[in-house]
């Protein structure tokens, strides 16, 4: 009977109230809102409001990769109402997990315009990959949040060994774009999907090796959750 009581005077308050609500609700725990919209017609009406998605705390999601249907449409409809990290992951898993790349760097782009700092890690790496016409624009990015070197007249100071590995595999990400092929990380439960355009014989060791480092800095990256231990042993700077 106090539940009843509960929910009906919950209904009582103003639709806009309720959203509020759901907006605090959702900041802290997504399962709160599932729960409290099951509650009634009103309460399902005021948990859908945009402000709700966008502001929904999606830590809950452990990880990357493909998710179970009602997951995966949740973090969508979060990305769709521009929730930063909902755009972040659903923008790696297009790149990595399903080679969707126009889709990926529209979801970056937008999560680095938040000032997302893993979304704009990954997008200076993509724009590095991409060849001289996008590098400089890539290492501008990373030198202004991270604090890579980056002179005056736009040309790169320097690497030392520590990021040799990881721009060697980065130059992989622009040959995702051709032919679909599955990457095996170390870990059986992760792949990184995409594709790789094999060239001239000779080459075909060393695009073997980028693809085989990338791979394994995206495990790297599903292991820590944590771009702040990414840019710590790959930062070019001293």
């Amino acid at each position: 009977m106090s539940n009843t009581r509960s929910r009906r005077s919950l209904d009582d308050l103003p639709l806009e109230l309720l959203s509020r609500i759901f907006v605090g609700l959702g900041s802290k725990s997504t399962k709160d809102i599932v729960s409290a919209r099951l509650c009634s017609k009103k309460m399902y009406e005021a948990g859908g409001d945009p402000q709700v998605y966008k502001t929904a705390c999606i830590d809950m999601f452990e990880g990357m990769g493909p998710k179970n249907l009602k997951a995966g449409l949740f973090i969508g409809t979060c990305a769709l109402h521009n929730n930063i990290e909902a755009m972040f992951r659903q923008g790696i898993d297009e790149c990595f997990y399903y080679g969707n790349f126009d889709l990926e760097m529209t979801l970056l782009r937008q999560a680095a315009d938040e000032d997302h700092l893993e979304a704009i890690y990954f997008l200076g790496m993509i724009y590095i990959s991409r060849g001289p016409h996008q590098c400089d624009e890539g290492l501008q990015l990373l030198d202004a949040y991270f604090g890579w070197a980056v002179p005056d007249d736009g040309e790169y100071a320097g690497v030392v060994d520590s990021a040799k590995e990881l721009l060697q595999a980065i130059d992989v990400v622009h040959r995702l774009e051709t032919n679909n092929i599955t990457f095996q990380c170390e870990d059986p439960r992760h792949s990184v999907k995409g594709a790789l355009t094999i060239g001239h014989e000779e080459d075909e060791d060393r695009q073997r090796y980028c693809t085989n480092s990338l791979a394994n800095i995206y495990e790297w990256y599903l292991r820590s959750n944590s771009i702040m231990e990414l840019v710590s042993v790959t930062n070019p700077v001293a």
